[in-house]
């Protein structure tokens, strides 16, 4: 997996692991977990997609696609990339202490500042 200036570049052969690792090198404080969605009912399924699941198995996408996890990005943002580029429905958690707390009430916040946030959340802890 390629990733240079914010952007990574995801490939068919790719796990949905290392798209959460290559997130986590560059956020730490920040999680990433993905759903499937439900054909039928066009929505979110309830449990998240296991972290070896293959991207051939998600998406038609042939092609390497690139999707922006800069710093001015917001959690709104990447989540729709996710969504309308590999027809996944990504959930970003933050940091807090020993748990982590969705971020859907901020989801206006960059990943930035929701990484030095949480960052700052956990050194008072």
């Amino acid at each position: 997996m390629e990733t240079n200036n914010g952007n990574i570049n995801i490939g068919q052969c790719f796990v949905l692991g290392d798209i959460q690792e290559a997130f986590s090198k560059k956020y730490p404080f920040l999680k990433i977990d993905f759903f499937e969605i439900d054909k039928v009912t066009n929505t979110a399924k309830s449990s998240f997609l296991d972290i070896n699941t293959k991207l051939t198995k998600l998406t038609s996408q042939d092609e390497l696609t690139g999707i922006n996890m800069g710093h001015n990005r917001t959690v709104a943002e990447l989540a729709e990339d996710f969504f309308n580029m590999l027809g996944l429905v990504a959930e970003i958690s933050r940091k807090s202490g020993k748990v982590w707390s969705v971020t859907k009430l901020t989801d206006s916040w960059t990943l930035e500042t929701q990484n030095s946030a949480a960052e700052f959340i956990c050194s008072l802890m």
